[in-house]
């Protein structure tokens, strides 16, 4: 088997990431702040065309209204985007980041059955 062939190791895996959210970092550096918002919007389609995803988005709580608004996003061209949703609207989501928790879905599919909510609410936006 040569070197090209070889599967890649937890620890390759992890310093490969580390390397990425550091070259990520690295972008913001004496960004202007007029700048900001796209230098975030130009990170979120790196990450999203890196892992594969269709869309990337930073969404920040409105604990009054008890909803989301998306603050940043980037789309890939002919999907459907949203620039907000209520709590309601995402109930299993929603309890894991007021609890703290680190979530990760690649995709609607991977949610518990327990985010059918959140399930359903993802398909309408996607």
């Amino acid at each position: 088997m040569d070197a090209q062939s070889q599967p890649i190791t937890h620890a390759e895996n992890r310093a490969r990431f580390d390397r990425f959210i550091a070259d990520l970092a690295v972008r913001f550096i004496d960004v202007p702040t007029h700048e900001i918002d796209r230098e975030i919007e130009s990170s979120l389609k790196l990450i999203s065309e890196t892992w594969g995803f269709d869309r990337g988005a930073l969404a920040e709580s409105d604990v009054a209204a008890k909803s989301f608004v998306v603050t940043h996003s980037w789309v890939l061209s002919g999907a459907l985007s949203s620039r907000g949703f209520t709590q309601d609207d995402v109930p299993w989501l929603t309890a894991k980041i007021l609890r703290g928790e680190v979530i990760r879905v690649a995709r609607r599919s991977d949610l518990p059955e327990e985010a059918a909510k959140d399930m359903e609410t993802f398909r309408f936006l996607a």
